[in-house]
C-alpha cells in the first residue's frame, strides 16, 4: 500500500512512501505528531478528467468554519495548498461546471451536488492540474502539528486502494521537492 506526506508549509515538499501507521514522525528534521485536521471535514478527491489522474484533496469548508480556515491556509505554501470558493452561484468560474449525468458507472459524484454553500481547500502535489472535484469522503488522512501546535504536514494512506476504487492513477511527477521523513514510533 501506498501513502504521500507533503508539507503545507512553505516550501511544499512530498514523499511517496509505502504505507506504514505510526502518528509520531522526524519530518524534514522537525518532529511532529499526527491527528485529525483543524476542522471537522473528510478529504474528496481531485483529478484530471482526462487523463484520470489523482492530483490532489479537497476539504470542505462549512460556513462556520470559513474565518478559521482562511486564517489557516494562509500560513501554507500557495503553491501546494489554497482556498477556493465552490459555491453553486460560483461554479462557472471554478473547476467545472456540473454534469447533468455521470458519464460512466465509475463517474465519481460532484462535490458541489452534496455541499452546495461550503468551500474547499485544496491540496494538489501533482504537475497535472485538476479540473474535477469528486465526492470521496476519504477517511485516512492525517494531519501533522509541531510541537508548538502548528500544521506542519499532512498524509494521505492507501493510494493504490483510492486509484483503484476511482479508477485513477498516480502521477509520473509530483510538483513538490523530496521530503524526507522517518518514523519515530
Amino acid at each position: 500500500m501506498q501513502q504521500l506526506i507533503l508539507t503545507l508549509r512553505p516550501p511544499s515538499k512530498a514523499a511517496l512512501d509505502t504505507d506504514r501507521s505510526g502518528g509520531h514522525l522526524l519530518i524534514d528534521g522537525t518532529p511532529a505528531w499526527g491527528r485529525f485536521p483543524p476542522w471537522g471535514s473528510c478529504p474528496d478527491i481531485l483529478f484530471e478528467s482526462e487523463s484520470r489522474v489523482l492530483c490532489g484533496v479537497a476539504y470542505g469548508v462549512h460556513p462556520k468554519f470559513r474565518v478559521l480556515v482562511k486564517d489557516l491556509v494562509a500560513l501554507m505554501d500557495h503553491a501546494a495548498v489554497r482556498y477556493r470558493e465552490f459555491r453553486a452561484d460560483n461554479a462557472a468560474r471554478d473547476v467545472a461546471s456540473v454534469p447533468a449525468s455521470p458519464p460512466d458507472p465509475k463517474a465519481i459524484p460532484w462535490t458541489a451536488q452534496h455541499f452546495p454553500d461550503w468551500d474547499y481547500v485544496e491540496v494538489v502535489w501533482s504537475v497535472n492540474r485538476p479540473d474535477t472535484c469528486g465526492l470521496a469522503q476519504l477517511a485516512d488522512d492525517t494531519w501533522f502539528y509541531t510541537g508548538s501546535g502548528d500544521v506542519l504536514a499532512l498524509r494521505i494512506r492507501y493510494l493504490d486502494e483510492i486509484t483503484e476504487t476511482y479508477d485513477l492513477t498516480l502521477p509520473d511527477h509530483f510538483a513538490l521537492p523530496a521530503l524526507e521523513v522517518s518514523y519515530l514510533d
